[in-house]
């Protein structure tokens, strides 16, 4: 496997020797079936990136989002006639452990 590297980051992988298919002043560094887009590569060798701000936000929504629906649509199969406070209370449980998960 060969990673191409721009700026320190890995922008395509293939299983495909490059030598000599590509300009010479595209950087190929050979790497591990591990490598993917988008990894960082210092030199010696090759990191995931850490998630930024953004990323963890989108992903709470969405795990929240996800778990919310599954659990509201859970209460209306069990067909119990709950008020809005106990709804509220499951859903902010739901919400303490998507937040205790992400850590």
């Amino acid at each position: 496997m060969w990673a191409l590297i721009e700026n320190s980051v890995v922008r395509e992988v293939t299983d495909i020797d490059p030598k000599g298919r590509f300009p010479e002043s595209m950087e190929w560094v050979k790497c591990d079936r591990s490598t993917q887009e988008g990894y960082l590569y210092d030199g010696k060798k090759f990191s995931k990136p850490a998630p930024s701000a953004v990323d963890v936000d989108a992903l709470l929504r969405q795990a929240y989002a996800a778990n919310s629906d599954h659990l509201f649509m859970k209460w209306q199969a069990s067909g119990l006639d709950a008020d809005k406070q106990t709804w509220l209370k499951a859903r902010e449980e739901v919400r303490a452990s998507v937040l205790a998960q992400l850590g």
